[in-house]
């Protein structure tokens, strides 16, 4: 009975463990030490190495515009160190990278597109305007969207981006006009879901 047990436990860890591999989509990218963008670099391998993944950390956070979390992986050779989870593609894996959808949404803005954009907009879309202390609601359609929206390159203001509770906030601006964008995700796919735009 003993034996049946251990070859059970043994058998449900390696399907377990199996289940975690993942292939590397970025190209150059660093293994470190520790779960920190400081801690000293393992390895660099590039795209397309396969990794097993052996922990998942639970804290999400941006570095740069790459939103994620800490993978521990280990590599072919043994080694084992830590990778941010947007440069690890996962099989299974149904949420777009955010980078990689962020890139193409503003794209389509940038070459006023909104047909490619569409489907990650939740119209009618909250906004909101502000100017000297005054605000003023409004609903954005597809009509009217392009109009209240900029970006364009090179930024006065870089893009910033951060977590607030289930949402991720972009903020970033020209001379005296900030943009702030709210995206979160809806069936396994990042909608813009507010907009906020301020004046002084």
């Amino acid at each position: 009975m003993k034996k049946l047990l251990i070859i059970l436990i043994l058998l449900y860890v390696s399907i377990s463990f199996a289940a975690q591999k993942g292939v590397l989509i970025g190209d150059n990218v660093n293994v470190r030490s520790k779960p920190e963008t400081i801690a000293s670099i393992v390895a660099n391998i590039s795209s397309g190495t396969k990794v097993d993944i052996l922990e998942k950390g639970r804290e999400y956070t941006f570095i740069g515009p790459y939103y994620g979390t800490w993978y521990k992986i280990q590599l072919s050779s043994g080694k084992t160190g830590y990778i941010f989870s947007s440069f690890v593609k996962v099989p299974g894996e149904k949420i777009e990278k955010f980078h990689v959808f962020f890139d193409r949404f503003k794209k389509a803005i940038l070459n006023r597109q909104l047909n490619t954009i569409k489907n990650n907009i939740s119209f009618p879309l909250k906004a909101k305007h502000c100017a000297e202390g005054n605000c003023e609601s409004m609903v954005l359609t597809p009509d009217n969207f392009l109009d209240r929206i900029i970006i364009r390159e090179p930024y006065m203001y870089k893009m910033k981006f951060t977590i607030e509770g289930d949402r991720i906030k972009c903020w970033y601006g020209y001379e005296a006009s900030y943009f702030t964008l709210y995206f979160k995700t809806i069936n396994d796919r990042w909608h813009m879901v507010e907009l906020r735009a301020d004046s002084c």
